[in-house]
């Protein structure tokens, strides 16, 4: 099963403050994806990631990286290897756990 992770800095609105609706885009976005079995290849795949944000941002200013998803084990992994960073339930998975359908 191949495995994705987007990362990304922000999230705004897109539309008007005045408008009824919403539409979300993420800023800063960057993919990382491949097929990783094992624990020592999802390390690998997270140390992928904290490469990039060690290059591209400053981390000294770097509060917390949210690790948002599902509660796959490979997904939770990603705290212990990226600096300052938490995981959180997605909020499509938490909802599906707090209203049953």
């Amino acid at each position: 099963m191949p495995k994705v992770i987007c990362l990304y800095e922000d999230v705004i609105n897109e539309l008007d403050e005045k408008s009824k609706n919403t539409r979300y885009k993420l800023i800063g976005k960057r993919y990382f994806s491949g097929v990783h079995r094992g624990k020592r290849a999802n390390e690998k795949f997270w140390q992928q990631v904290q490469d990039h944000i060690s290059e591209v941002y400053d981390t000294g200013y770097l509060e917390r990286i949210h690790i948002a998803g599902d509660v796959a084990s490979w997904i939770k992994s990603g705290t212990d290897v990226l600096y300052k960073s938490k995981f959180v339930l997605d909020k499509f998975y938490m909802m599906k756990y707090i209203i049953p359908q």
